[in-house]
C-alpha cells in the first residue's frame, strides 16, 4: 500500500519515481502556410455550418407555416412578408393601416396579380374577421411568397439577399 501512495505522490513530478519528462527536441511548430490553411478551412467550415443551419431553419418555418390551419397560415406568411419588406426599408409607419401599407408596397414594387393589396385583404379578413378562410385564399397568399422573394432578390441584389437569408437568417 505504501508503494502505491509513493507512486501517486511522485506522479507528475518529472525525474522522480522513474518518470522522465517528454522531450520537445523532435517536434517542430507548424509553418505559417499551414496555420493560414487551417484558419481558412475553419472559417469556411463555420460559414458552411451557418448557411446550412439557416437554410434548414427557413425551410422548417416555411413547412410549418404551410401545415397550419388556413387562418394561422395566412397570419404566419403575412408576418414573414412584412419582415422581408422591412429589410428593404418598407416598414409599416406609425399609424399606418395595413391597407395603406399595402398601397405603398404595391406602388414601390408594381406587383402583377395577385398584388400585395390582395394578400393584405386576405390578411385583414383572417386577422379581424370571424368569416371562414377558404383554401383558395390560403393558396393565393402561399403563391405570393415566390413573387415577393423574386422581387426582393432583384431589389436587394443577389449577394445582399443571400447574406440576409442564409448568413444572418433574417428571412
Amino acid at each position: 500500500m505504501s508503494d502505491y501512495i509513493d507512486e501517486l505522490e511522485n506522479y507528475g513530478n518529472p525525474g522522480i519515481g522513474g518518470f522522465e519528462p517528454e522531450s520537445d527536441a523532435g517536434k517542430t511548430l507548424p509553418s505559417k502556410e499551414e496555420i493560414i490553411f487551417i484558419a481558412i478551412l475553419a472559417v469556411i467550415t463555420v460559414l458552411l455550418s451557418i448557411i446550412s443551419f439557416n437554410f434548414i431553419k427557413s425551410r422548417m418555418l416555411f413547412l410549418k407555416s404551410v401545415k397550419l390551419q388556413p387562418r394561422e397560415s395566412i397570419l404566419a406568411f403575412y408576418k414573414h412578408y412584412v419582415m422581408l419588406l422591412s429589410a428593404q426599408k418598407l416598414r409599416i409607419k406609425p399609424g399606418e393601416t395595413a391597407l395603406q401599407y399595402s398601397d405603398r408596397v404595391d406602388e414601390y414594387f408594381l406587383f402583377g396579380s395577385p398584388g400585395f393589396k390582395a394578400v393584405t385583404g386576405i390578411f385583414v379578413k383572417a386577422r379581424y374577421s370571424l368569416e371562414e378562410i377558404s383554401d383558395e385564399d390560403r393558396k393565393l397568399v402561399f403563391r405570393f411568397n415566390k413573387t415577393l422573394k423574386e422581387k426582393s432578390r432583384a431589389n436587394l441584389g443577389k449577394f445582399t439577399f443571400f447574406a440576409y437569408r442564409y448568413l444572418l437568417g433574417k428571412f
